[in-house]
């Protein structure tokens, strides 16, 4: 019986001797695997990002493999570790080389996350110590990702961070107090249409740009002459001259003086009348010296019907600001207010009101349209 106990300890022994024996990794020939080298394609990328981080690897190698240009930073960086320079991913050098693994930086703007006050940087873009995006001309794109980076300030850009020019008028736009000028059309440096012979067609667009002042003009900027005597509408007193009729330098047939119509005022509350032929100079409340020829007639009827009392209500066309363009049509209306009372008429008869471009009568997107929007009109109120 106590042979036989023997004999088994002895068999169990020996089998445990055997397992250990086979279980142990040792170094061997050939292609085979070494004792605690890392051979798996995630580890030696692992350790080529290392490399690469720590200047030991350069671009020109083969991701997840131990070529060449690895083995050799593998030797550099071993060497200078103190480890045995044979440029193999044993288990030493990997434990150094994730001692050196860099910090994680999500969005790759070389800060680390556990100091990145600004996580989702846009990728290209140049950020302070605290990972935030820095923006020297303040236009609100990143500087790396600025294709115009020295914008000036209040410019408004696009995406790129260049100024935009929504009118292409070479004024960008938030210093452009007309952004919708016209194409073609000349304009100041404020980025509002020049208009040099005051004719309601801007520069650029005119083709008649030397129109004589209180000629009316159609949409090319070019004078009308609807009855073809050879006088221009606006400055032809006698405008309904029948065809083949001589006339004078006023456009009256010759012998003839002009007979001036009285203005009918709006008699019937709430009625409104457009005063044709009241023109200013431009971009001003002063009364253009024709105005006077049909204000002194609307004098004379508002004389002729002292119990009426009338609105002189200023318009203006769509073109410049808001807030300039109601002053506008307020100063306007009030100096032909002031120029009836100068004629006689009490002013309490009298009230003024600007609505600048709210109450359009024509297309403000051409010079016709908005021409015809610069005006001042009568409307009764008592």
């Amino acid at each position: 019986m106590t042979q036989n106990r023997s004999w088994w300890a002895s068999v169990l022994v020996a089998s445990a001797i055997a397992v250990i024996f086979f279980c142990i990794p040792r170094p061997v020939s050939g292609t085979e695997t070494e004792p605690f080298f890392y051979g798996a394609v995630k580890d030696i990328t692992d350790a080529q990002s290392i490399l690469v981080s720590l200047g030991h690897l350069k671009p020109g190698y083969k991701a997840g493999t131990l070529d060449e240009p690895t083995t050799r930073a593998l030797v550099a960086f071993q060497d200078s570790h103190t480890l045995e320079p044979n440029g193999t991913l044993n288990w030493e050098t990997m434990t150094q080389l994730l001692s050196h693994q860099p910090a994680r930086d999500a969005d790759g703007d070389g800060v680390p996350d556990t100091r990145d006050k600004c996580p989702n940087t846009p990728h290209g873009a140049k950020v302070d110590d605290k990972g935030c995006p820095r923006d020297a001309d303040g236009d609100g794109v990143a500087d790396g990702i600025d294709k115009c980076p020295d914008t000036p300030k209040g410019l408004k850009v696009d995406a790129d961070g260049c100024p935009k020019d929504s009118d292409r008028d070479g004024v960008f736009d938030g210093p452009d107090q007309c952004p919708d000028t016209p194409k073609g059309a000349k304009v100041d440096e404020k980025g509002c249409p020049k208009d040099s012979d005051r004719d309601g067609v801007a520069d650029g667009l005119d083709e008649c740009p030397e129109t004589p002042q209180g000629v009316k003009v159609g949409g090319d900027g070019c004078p009308l002459d609807l009855d073809r005597d050879g006088v221009f509408d606006g400055i032809d007193k006698c405008p309904d001259t029948p065809i083949g009729v001589k006339v004078d330098s006023t456009g009256c047939p010759v012998g003839t003086a002009p007979t001036l119509a009285p203005v009918a005022i709006p008699m019937t509350q709430g009625q409104s009348l457009v005063l044709e032929g009241v023109n200013f100079e431009t971009n001003s409340a002063k009364l253009k010296p024709e105005s006077s020829q049909v204000l002194d007639r609307v004098a004379e009827s508002l004389q002729a019907n002292p119990s009426v009392r009338v609105e002189v209500a200023g318009h203006t066309d769509s073109a410049g600001k808001q807030a300039y363009n109601i002053d506008l049509s307020k100063r306007r209306a009030a100096s032909v207010r002031d120029y009836l009372v100068s004629k006689g008429v009490a002013g309490s008869r009298l009230e003024t009101k600007g609505y600048g471009p709210a109450h359009p009568v024509a297309d403000n997107a051409t010079a016709e349209g908005r021409a015809k929007n610069r005006r001042v009109e009568l409307k009764r109120i008592g």
